[in-house]
């Protein structure tokens, strides 16, 4: 099976296009300069690294590389994604939730261990053992590579999910999940759950530009804070040599929506 091209569904409706709608959003130019500085970094990685700067050198010449890591391939599935689930959820009340597994976590260099189907399935199995089997919920996987500035606990990548809901009041399914996530000292508030009041910014959320690097600190209040930065050259070059081998869909996470062809559809409906 092919795997699945969001240029195929264009043109985009103009309503929900977040190239038309969402401020900031990417532009080609800045798409076009983040590829190349990307390549260009890729090249001087070990080898899955090199492969990944081959294929998003050679995108769009002929065939799109649909790899997660590209600039080009991933604006377009933005557009397509944002745009689908717009007007899928617009006439309903949406709740955003991050989650954060605090045993889902990998050291520089091993990266490769992680298998993106099964995390995603883990969740759907603990939203639906929590008491949500029917929950409508839509997001995505994001990476984060995370250090302390006082190396209060080892550098390493972190798997999370920023998905969004309805249906649901979201303090209730934050509670309900908490079982399942733990806080500790990495992580001292593993789940988040706010209602939404942007619903394109928030739904785009999930299918970020880019990954970063997140170094946590002690602030001037003794609480802890954290800043996001851009992904050092070797951090870059781990996760681009990662992304490489996988598809925009191995980040998708769909509970009770179903894609067909180009279209989102919440399962019952037509």
């Amino acid at each position: 099976m092919s795997a699945f091209n969001p240029r195929n569904c264009k043109p985009f409706p103009k309503k929900g296009d977040p190239k038309r709608q969402l401020p900031g959003f990417e532009t080609k130019q800045e798409v076009a300069e983040r590829q190349a500085k990307l390549i260009c970094t890729l090249e001087k990685g070990n080898q899955d690294a090199v492969e990944a700067a081959q294929k998003i050198r050679e995108c769009g010449q002929g065939q799109d590389c649909l790899t997660p890591i590209c600039p080009k391939c991933l604006r377009m599935f933005r557009r397509w994604y944002v745009s689908q689930l717009e007007r899928l959820t617009r006439p309903h009340e949406l709740w955003a939730i991050t989650v954060v597994p605090p045993r889902v976590r990998f050291a520089p260099g091993e990266l490769h261990n992680l298998d993106l189907c099964q995390f995603k399935e883990t969740f759907s199995k603990q939203v639906s053992r929590a008491g949500f089997h029917n929950l409508v919920m839509f997001g995505g996987v994001d990476i984060d590579f995370c250090v302390h500035s006082d190396n209060d606990f080892y550098p390493h990548w972190a798997p999370h999910l920023h998905c969004l809901f309805i249906g649901e009041n979201g303090q209730e399914v934050k509670a309900a999940l908490g079982r399942f996530y733990p806080p500790d000292h990495i992580a001292p508030r593993p789940i988040r759950a706010e209602k939404v009041k942007d619903p394109m910014e928030a739904i785009s959320y999930p299918m970020k530009p880019f990954f970063g690097r997140r170094v946590s600190y002690i602030g001037g209040n003794g609480r802890r804070q954290s800043r996001d930065l851009r992904l050092q050259a070797d951090e870059l070059q781990e996760i681009g040599a990662y992304m490489g081998q996988h598809k925009h869909t191995d980040l998708l996470f769909l509970k009770n929506v179903r894609r067909r062809g180009c279209n989102l559809a919440l399962n019952g409906c037509r």
